[in-house]
């Protein structure tokens, strides 16, 4: 006889109103405590590679948290605004494996007298122990993007910039180091990948899963699967 499908034994960490992760068991759904957080409600949570932390972008999308996952605490935040009329916003931001540095992609809204003034989307890089901007990342090819994720090779001498294309910079120069042309179509007739909700958590180093979506040319339809992406050796399973 087939089994009933049973739930995991892992904890879920839910970012919550107001200012708060619930921290829910797998097995029960029960609520086994909650870390509260110092400037906002978690917007975007990025989990440090040794996976004992939390760098956590509030709703406000100014202020950084570092969340220590084992005991339940803000440990540190930092933020790139300068003042109530010259905000600067996060937008996306990766760790490197080392953590000492974040990649972060900014916004700066600066306010005059009658109207708000809006900056270009920029990439910085961020140190977390001095907390300073050490310099600004050119974007590849000069294209500044509305939007980017990033993620670190496990190494950390690569970052890859995830767009229509995968871009892949060298951190110790940070200039393009090789490009994996994801804007082509896998088969002939057959839609580019685009991928949503990849995920790494119980991946190994290097690889991402998750769920991606094609467009069929030839029947005019969307389908739907689920790809796993080893990033270094540029290939999809």
């Amino acid at each position: 006889a087939q089994s009933a499908p049973a739930p995991g034994d892992g904890l879920m960490y839910i970012g919550a109103f107001p200012r708060r992760f619930f921290i829910i068991e797998e097995a029960t759904g029960n609520i086994a405590g909650e870390i509260p957080m110092q400037k906002g409600t978690p917007r975007g949570t990025f989990l440090s590679q040794d996976k004992k932390r939390f760098y956590v972008m509030a709703d406000n999308m100014e202020d950084c948290e570092v969340v220590d996952i084992a005991g339940r605490r803000v440990t540190d935040t930092f933020r790139l605004s300068e003042s109530a009329a010259k905000k600067t916003r996060l937008r996306g931001m990766a760790v490197d494996p080392q953590e000492n540095y974040a990649i972060l992609l900014t916004r700066p809204y600066t306010k005059h007298i009658d109207r708000w003034e809006i900056g270009a989307n920029t990439i910085v890089q961020y140190d977390l122990k001095a907390k300073k901007v050490m310099r600004t990342i050119p974007w590849p090819g000069g294209q500044e993007r509305e939007g980017a994720f990033f993620k670190f090779s496990p190494d950390g001498k690569n970052l890859f910039l995830f767009g229509d294309d995968i871009v892949v910079l060298n951190t110790s120069d940070w200039k393009e180091a090789d490009k994996w042309e994801l804007s082509r179509p896998i088969e002939d007739g057959f839609g580019r990948i685009n991928f949503n909700q990849m995920d790494e958590t119980y991946e190994e180093p290097g690889f991402m899963t998750g769920i991606f979506q094609v467009q069929d040319a030839v029947q005019n339809r969307s389908i739907m699967g689920i790809a796993r992406v080893n990033l270094q050796k540029k290939s999809v399973d």
